[in-house]
């Protein structure tokens, strides 16, 4: 599509069954989410991710989702529930033109204030709640793990 030409490439997928093994083994879950887990009877799934800077996910919402960053830096978007959309802007495309609007109305790009935003450096763990929507901007190149995971009866993922 036009809006992602000249954004640059993120690669964030699911552990394949071939290389899931060894991904749980490097980069295992934080010890606390596999006794949640093991607690109520809960899933997870495993996620890599790793990207350039100026790469990063469009606006978007899940499950809980708990994100590890093992190298790099990353910027993050987050809004409740009742803010969050889906997005299919490329997330450097989306952070520039939340600072554009915040020059114009002079809350530094912040957003709306229904708008959280952190920095996530190597070695911090994000842990986002179903259905809060978040983007994120990798401001250096990034490698990390995610897991989605589910320990209700019930969750829109």
């Amino acid at each position: 599509s036009d809006e992602a030409q000249g954004a640059q490439s993120y690669a964030f997928t699911v552990a394949m069954r071939d290389w899931h093994e060894d991904l749980q083994r490097d980069a295992p879950p934080p010890p606390w989410l596999q006794e949640l887990l093991d607690a109520f009877g809960g899933s997870q799934e495993t996620q890599f991710f790793l990207g350039p800077a100026g790469s990063g996910a469009p606006v978007h919402y899940h499950g809980h989702a708990v994100n590890v960053l093992a190298y790099g830096e990353k910027r993050w978007k987050l809004m409740p529930p009742s803010y969050a959309f889906y997005s299919k802007m490329p997330a450097e495309e989306f952070y520039m033109s939340r600072l554009a609007e915040g020059n114009m109305t002079g809350d530094n790009g912040l957003g709306s204030s229904n708008e959280l935003e952190c920095v996530q450096h190597a070695g911090d763990v994000m842990f986002v709640p179903t259905l809060w929507g978040h983007g994120t901007l990798n401001v250096l190149q990034s490698i990390g793990t995610a897991y989605e995971f589910s320990i209700e009866s019930f969750c829109m993922e």
